[in-house]
């Protein structure tokens, strides 16, 4: 049974911020236990006199602490977010980064750079304030003096990889609103900051064999997430730049439409074949649509029985989000199929008349993607 705070796309929430639920992914639980057991030798190095209990509750404590510092980095960017009213809504942490989703994007450069720019600078702060909490601590191999470190050591590297500038990280952010800045060109700023992307992924494994001298999975693993992220906004990018070109007047299918929708399924589908139409839409006596033809429905229906069913159980009622006027072109078509899911649509005209079937996949196959463009987020 799945636990009423459990989502599927993101995982555990635990809390909420203003109204924004915060979301815990297993990865991110699963990389803080690995944190914590690696450095579980780190302080059975420097506290020998520890027993084996006290030195796993330690690299319990620096999971959760880690956790944290993820957590007051999202907060950064969702506060920031908040306070230029921009809604936030949700934060999620996976792994070891995080996703704070907001809408609308940034308007100006300006504030895409200090909505991206806030996550960093709160992980060096707290880096900072740890560092010099760690000053006073009288005996530097202390279970506190120890932690405190490390806490500024994590908090501090988080700050300055988080600002490396390639997306998906928020240095690529920024790099992304400087070249917007210098252009007025916000597609060219997410391009340049892409494929800045793959850079800082190649030099991270470049300092991992030539400085560390060592290409452990971890590296690897950063990189790879790198350059995921990198090859994501370029897609997005890609998208975007088609979305203007999509109509519904370019993409309506030639459709049958008829007045009965007791008629046998076979002989439905036999009078569109003949006119070539790909939907079949049930009208009443006005020709107003009163329900459409799922073409995945008749398809699943084996073609000796299709004598034997209706069109009828092969139809969905046409609600009024099935309805989109044949002129819905570019932003205005992509929000109306995002507020209203479906795998076809009724395209009318002014007058309410049926123009054809609009098919979701046809969309999908001009934007060349599986889907539409996701919601905005930071990390």
């Amino acid at each position: 049974m799945t636990p009423a705070n459990w989502s599927p796309g993101r995982g555990l929430r635990v809390m909420s911020i203003r109204g924004a639920p915060v979301y815990f992914s297993p990865f991110a639980l699963l990389f803080a236990v690995i944190i914590g057991f690696s450095y579980s030798g780190h302080y059975a190095d420097h506290r020998p006199d520890l027993s084996l209990g006290a030195i796993r509750l330690m690299g319990a404590a620096l999971a959760i602490l880690f956790l944290a510092s993820i957590l007051v980095h999202e907060l950064g960017h969702a506060l920031t977010a908040r306070s230029m009213r921009l809604r936030v809504h949700a934060v999620t942490i996976h792994g070891f980064a995080g996703f704070t989703e907001y809408s609308p994007e940034a308007p100006t450069p300006g504030r895409e750079f200090v909505v991206a720019v806030s996550g960093p600078v709160v992980n060096l702060i707290v880096g900072g304030g740890t560092l010099f909490a760690w000053q006073f601590q009288q005996d530097r191999y202390s279970v506190a003096a120890l932690l405190l470190l490390d806490v500024a050591r994590l908090n501090i590297i988080l700050g300055v990889f988080n600002l490396l500038p390639g997306l998906p990280l928020d240095g690529g952010r920024v790099t992304s609103a400087l070249v917007w800045k210098l252009s007025n060109n916000k597609t060219l700023g997410v391009r340049v900051a892409a494929y800045a992307g793959f850079v800082v992924a190649g030099l991270v494994v470049v300092f991992g064999a030539v400085y560390l001298r060592t290409l452990d999975i971890w590296l690897l693993l950063v990189a790879a997430f790198i350059v995921v992220g990198a090859y994501s906004n370029l897609r997005v990018v890609q998208v975007r730049e088609r979305v203007p070109q999509v109509t519904v007047a370019g993409l309506v299918r030639r459709t049958l439409v008829i007045d009965d929708e007791r008629l046998p399924l076979a002989e439905a589908m036999r009078r569109a074949q003949e006119i070539r139409a790909l939907g079949i839409v049930v009208a009443d006596t006005s020709g107003r649509p009163q329900s459409v033809m799922v073409g995945a429905a008749a398809d699943a229906v084996p073609e000796g029985r299709r004598p034997w069913v209706s069109l009828a159980s092969v139809c969905r009622r046409v609600e009024p989000g099935l309805l989109i006027s044949v002129d819905t072109a570019g932003e205005d078509l992509i929000r109306h199929l995002r507020a209203h899911p479906a795998s076809e649509y009724v395209a009318v005209d002014q007058q309410g008349r049926v123009v054809g079937v609009l098919a979701a996949v046809d969309v999908a196959a001009r934007l060349n993607v599986a889907g539409t463009p996701a919601a905005p987020t930071g990390s």
